[in-house]
């Protein structure tokens, strides 16, 4: 049981530093739109690609804390494996959650993939 626990909790943080260690990389090509100055009536955005660009800046936000909170559902799931003590309903609830966060995971990732695809097929135009 106990290696079992060991195991678990070595994978899931293997997994949480993949997950942080790709976090720089997309920063690097979202173009944040700029404040207007302070006696301008201009709206920040004033062209598609700063549109664009605070989308990609939204979505990866909102992308990187969902993998902050698929974390803390694995460590949950895991938690509640190694306290259940052996009671079949709760071994079965923890084994639940763990296979929610990896369907979430599966969806994410073919999210992102999806996203490669359409992006090639609009910039492609076939």
């Amino acid at each position: 049981m106990m290696k079992k626990a060991k195991l678990m909790l070595a994978s899931i943080g293997a997994m949480l530093g993949m997950v942080l260690a790709g976090q720089g990389s997309a920063k690097a090509q979202i173009q944040v739109p700029t404040p207007p100055s302070a006696g301008t009536q201009e709206t920040p955005i004033t062209t598609v690609g700063q549109a664009v660009g605070l989308l990609q800046l939204i979505v990866n936000w909102v992308f990187y804390i969902f993998w902050m909170l698929v974390g803390v559902f694995i460590l949950w799931a895991a938690f509640d494996y190694l306290m259940a003590g052996g009671d079949p309903k709760k071994t079965e609830s923890a084994k639940n959650k763990l296979i929610y966060a990896v369907i979430a995971i599966v969806v994410a990732l073919l999210s992102t993939g999806l996203k490669a695809i359409i992006k090639n097929f609009i910039q492609t135009g076939a």
